[in-house]
């Protein structure tokens, strides 16, 4: 684990960095793997070599009759290594693997979300590609009209703004996602099949996010015309600030992992079914009815 890969911020490194000096005792009975396997993914990115030379590390060291567990923040986990060893749990901010976890870039500083006057209803920061033009073009021919925004004060605009267009990336999800819950304000959330999302059956994903599938985005429109009609905006952004420092900060996301073997009762963090297949669509168009 070279020490160039440590000064990265991402969920894999923080795992790394909070957990790697633990006694074994402390995981059992699963196995912990310390691997950045983000940071080998982009130091060998040619035809997958890292992943590659690393599977073949790992056929030599690791062991059928035991269980391992690691963190992936990449959009395809852990891809073919997973194939190789069902027995490693994998927690995937990316959405290829058992658990998920959120999808962290960097964590918006609290002074951030000391309630501005909200000048937008609907904004989307970032890069229009292909899958995102596809779902912001749906929203862009609707009565809401979703700011488009790219730049420097991309903060200042999500934080203006009262719901925040989240469409899924590369990976399953995206990381406007979670920028949105960390300076409190609601994400809308457009998946096309798999909504990955945390916490699943414990937090009220209905009361922090609009959720919905491509083929289905009128629902999403449903769903923020009542929120509108009721005035449930504000009372749904309380609802995100409550769970932002526990469940959308490293240091939540941490803490919730460190439960998983403290307290295995009391952990936030839920399994689901591995997925068929990887999640990640580079490049692909998002294929929708609309």
């Amino acid at each position: 684990y070279k020490r160039q890969y440590q000064r990265r911020v991402h969920g894999e490194n923080h795992w790394i960095r909070r957990f790697s000096r633990k006694p074994p005792s402390f995981f059992e009975p699963l196995v912990p793997l310390f691997v950045p396997w983000q940071d080998i993914l982009e130091h060998f990115p040619r035809k997958g070599r890292g992943l590659i030379k690393t599977k073949s590390v790992m056929k030599r060291i690791l062991r059928r009759d035991w269980v391992y567990i690691t963190v992936s923040t990449a959009d395809n986990g852990l891809s073919q290594i997973s194939r190789v060893f069902p027995n490693i749990i994998v927690l995937s901010a990316g959405g290829y693997g058992h658990v998920p976890i959120p999808l962290l870039k960097r964590e918006l500083h609290p002074r951030l979300m000391r309630n501005p006057n909200t000048t937008h209803l609907i904004s989307f920061v970032g890069t229009l590609w292909k899958i995102r033009q596809t779902v912001f073009s749906f929203f862009h021919h609707t009565w809401l009209h979703p700011v488009k925004y790219r730049g420097v004060g991309w903060v200042d605009v999500m934080s203006r703004s009262i719901f925040c267009l989240a469409p899924r990336g590369n990976a399953r999800t995206s990381f406007t996602m979670y920028e949105a819950l960390q300076v409190g304000r609601i994400p809308v959330y457009i998946h096309d099949d798999i909504a990955w999302l945390p916490y699943i059956g414990v937090i009220p994903w209905d009361q922090l996010a609009v959720v919905a599938h491509v083929d289905h985005m009128n629902d999403a429109l449903d769903q923020i015309a009542s929120i509108l009609q009721a005035n449930r905006s504000e009372a749904m952004r309380r609802s995100i600030l409550q769970y932002r420092a526990s469940h959308f900060t490293y240091s939540g996301v941490m803490f919730q992992i460190s439960l998983l073997f403290t307290n295995p009762s009391r952990t936030d963090l839920r399994c689901m079914k591995m997925p068929r297949k990887t999640g990640a669509s580079y490049g692909r168009t998002l294929r929708s009815k609309y």
